[in-house]
């Protein structure tokens, strides 16, 4: 099983909404993760929820160019409330892997709830 969940997203800044779904953080994946979107030229971003919790590392930003071959990474401070709601959606209708995450219990009551 893969350590993260590819959304493809429309109208929105980024191409794919990456998923953390394990303690694993898909970071370490980013070569698989070009591969299956496919793009020469991609904007993702990554939620590591399920990793960081909330703290100011929950979203990283990844640009790829396939010229420079590079990927450049940056934390994002905001995200806009379609993308929340994607991700937010993603969690409360996969309960299990919430429960097997690595936050603490207190925050796994929120996540699965939509209160982040």
């Amino acid at each position: 099983m893969e350590n993260y969940k590819i959304i493809e997203l429309r109208n929105e800044p980024y191409n794919f909404l990456i998923i953390a779904t394990s303690y694993v953080s898909p970071l370490d994946s980013v070569d698989n993760i070009i591969k299956k979107v496919g793009q020469n030229n991609s904007n993702l971003l990554f939620d590591l929820t399920l990793i960081n919790g909330i703290k100011k590392n929950r979203y990283i930003e990844m640009k790829y160019s396939k010229d420079t071959n590079l990927p450049k990474f940056n934390t994002v401070d905001s995200i806009s409330p379609t993308i929340k709601d994607l991700s937010n959606k993603f969690f409360t209708s996969h309960y299990a892997i919430v429960d097997k995450s690595i936050v603490p219990n207190a925050l796994k009551f929120l996540i699965k709830n939509s209160c982040v």
